[in-house]
């Protein structure tokens, strides 16, 4: 489903679609990506990748990123389209023909995408384009009631102002344990997201993810904010 009725990330990428090749998708796959927060604990998070594809007459192959605004031929594929590429080139020597269009729903600069999830959509597309039967994806688990997972977001930098010194909370949470002291922005963020209640804490890629108690989300995020030099952005999952 692709048409003002369809979800409205897939619906967004349906009318990108047709805008670039004058065509509608004959697929729309989607994908969530996973988040590993420690050896063997990892997360389904509501972002992932997102696929469509329509075959071509010619048998030629293209690629379009929303995230580059950028086409891509299959002759000379430049590194943002590594992932599609791979997928391409696994499904098929050569290709079929195909039109590929690619929205990785989270920056790939915050580091929470690990290229899995666009291997997996692409792949998908073509496996419904061109015949062949897709695996059930596995469903995410239900949510717990009381805990979250509150993603920061760091800004690029600080803004020149000091940063105020991080008062080493302390937090026996294995997540905690994981994270590696000596970025002051960093440390900064989870010793202050502890001390309003998270449970755990971590930086990943470019973000601190804490594990915390829906109660005290909307708290997390005013302290970290009036903390931080800099606002971050926030992002909330379910565990």
């Amino acid at each position: 489903m692709t048409g003002p009725a369809a979800p409205p990330d897939l619906w967004v990428v349906g009318y990108v679609f047709e805008q670039v090749f004058g065509r509608a998708p004959e697929t729309v796959q989607r994908v969530p990506a996973t988040l590993a927060l420690l050896d063997g604990w990892t997360v389904t998070l509501p972002w992932g990748a997102v696929a469509a594809a329509h075959r071509t007459d010619d048998g030629s192959v293209s690629l379009y990123s929303m995230n580059h605004y950028r086409m891509a031929p299959v002759s000379d594929m430049p590194e943002w389209a590594a992932e599609a590429s791979a997928a391409l080139a696994a499904f098929a020597t050569p290709a079929p023909g195909t039109r590929l269009l690619l929205n990785r729903e989270l920056p790939a600069a915050l580091g929470l995408l690990n290229g899995d999830e666009t291997v997996q959509a692409t792949t998908r597309a073509l496996n419904d384009l061109h015949g062949r039967t897709n695996p059930p994806l596995t469903p995410p688990e239900p949510a717990g009631p009381d805990q979250r997972l509150l993603i920061i977001v760091l800004p690029p930098g600080p803004s020149g102002a000091p940063l105020p010194a991080p008062r080493r909370a302390c937090g026996d949470h294995p997540l905690t344990g994981a994270h590696t002291f000596g970025d002051p922005l960093r440390d900064l963020a989870l010793t202050t997201a502890l001390e309003a209640g998270a449970l755990g804490g971590r930086s990943i890629g470019a973000c601190v993810v804490v594990i915390t108690p829906v109660s005290a989300v909307p708290r997390i995020r005013a302290a970290v904010t009036a903390r931080l030099p800099d606002p971050p952005r926030y992002l909330t999952a379910p565990l």
